[in-house]
């Protein structure tokens, strides 16, 4: 797993966050992002999980002002990229002060 911060050309803060895992075909992104959808149906899958996670995210990054996207192909693994605001970064100074 890889894990990137910074700042885009914008002044948008980037996180982005890769695995190295089974990915999804790109049509399958949507499904994903779906409250209570998973790819695998099967009885059988190998997975487990009740397909909340991502739609959780994507709830959370957009309620400030973000995107998440995610990047994926089948055996490649999986780029999720979140972008918040400028308005929603804080700078050390900042996050102390409200800390006290």
């Amino acid at each position: 797993m890889t894990l990137a911060a910074g700042l885009a050309a914008d002044g948008w803060l980037e996180l982005s966050v890769r695995d190295h895992g089974v990915g999804m075909r790109p049509e399958d992104i949507a499904t994903a992002l779906s409250p209570f959808a998973q790819l695998d149906q099967g009885v059988t899958r190998r997975h487990e999980g009740v397909g909340l996670g991502l739609p959780l995210a994507v709830r959370l990054v957009e309620a400030h002002g973000g995107t998440l996207v995610l990047d994926s192909a089948p055996d490649q693994g999986c780029t999720a990229t979140i972008r918040l605001p400028p308005s929603r970064i804080m700078t050390i100074e900042e996050l102390l002060a409200v800390m006290c």
